[in-house]
């Protein structure tokens, strides 16, 4: 994976300019979003039609969680141009599902982060 980006929502869904972010909380934010992508990770499967047929591809999803690690919502910021694996990115979302609980220092109800995602076959 690479890059990272990440936004705290309050509530009522909107950002809290206002929040008073402590170097605590925001490292306890860098380290749950990587930890989520790790953990997404874990649940993706190369589809094996793409790789039979030398399909590669990169995409980018934007993913929203409550605090118990429950999906509310999937974005498919860029998609790749084969369907079969913008469908698996979707699927490993899906099976991630719960994801961890938002550690008790991230001071929101949902947390939203960019999940880029590369297909690329061995050689």
């Amino acid at each position: 994976l690479v890059g990272s980006e990440m936004c705290i929502r309050d509530r009522d869904n909107t950002f809290n300019e206002h929040e008073e972010y402590t170097a605590e909380s925001l490292l306890a934010e860098q380290l749950y979003i990587a930890d989520l992508k790790k953990w997404t990770l874990k649940h993706l499967k190369y589809p094996r039609s793409a790789a039979l047929k030398g399909r590669e591809g990169n995409l980018r999803l934007e993913v929203t969680l409550t605090l118990s690690g429950e999906v509310i919502d999937i974005t498919v910021l860029k998609k790749s141009k084969y369907r079969s694996l913008n469908k698996e990115a979707e699927k490993a979302i899906a099976r991630a599902a719960p994801y961890p609980n938002m550690p008790s220092e991230i001071k929101s109800d949902t947390i939203t982060f960019i999940l880029p995602i590369a297909f690329k076959l061995q050689d």
